[in-house]
């Protein structure tokens, strides 16, 4: 008696797209068919393809639109981080123009001319009046 080869195929039902016949293809073929989206043929000759997109390549675009936004966010962090780091610097130089100013204004020199004065209220009133409300002078030099 001769060896006894078994082969068991599992085959796809597909019908055509055009005419609606059905039609069957292996398994394995029907799979690489709907991944690579190439075009095959019904019995009758119609050209046809899968169109729809396999969880594979979901999951590549999810993954895709996730890094773009990750990327979106650091770019937007950094930039924030710029911001503030700017924002700081400017608060400083302001706060030690103040401070010069208010150091200058507490040993009687004027801020807008440089000149000593000891009535120094008087003499931003009457000369720069303009320059400064009299009440944040005065609080400046107390």
């Amino acid at each position: 008696m001769g060896a006894v080869l078994s082969v068991t195929t599992c085959f796809a039902q597909i019908n055509c797209c055009n005419c609606g016949v059905p039609f069957m293809v292996p398994d394995w073929l029907e799979a690489d068919l709907r991944r690579t989206h190439r075009y095959f043929y019904c019995p009758n000759g119609h050209n046809q393809h899968f169109t729809a997109e396999t969880e594979a390549e979901k999951l590549k675009k999810q993954l895709a639109k996730a890094e773009t936004h990750l990327k979106t966010a650091q770019s937007e962090a950094a930039w924030q981080q710029s911001q503030r780091e700017q924002a700081e610097r400017s608060a400083r130089a302001q706060k030690a123009i103040a401070t010069k100013i208010k150091n200058r204004l507490a040993r009687g020199l004027c801020p807008c001319c440089g000149k000593h004065f000891p009535e120094l209220r008087e003499h931003i009133t009457e000369r720069h009046p303009n320059y400064a409300p009299v009440d944040d002078v005065t609080t400046a030099v107390k």
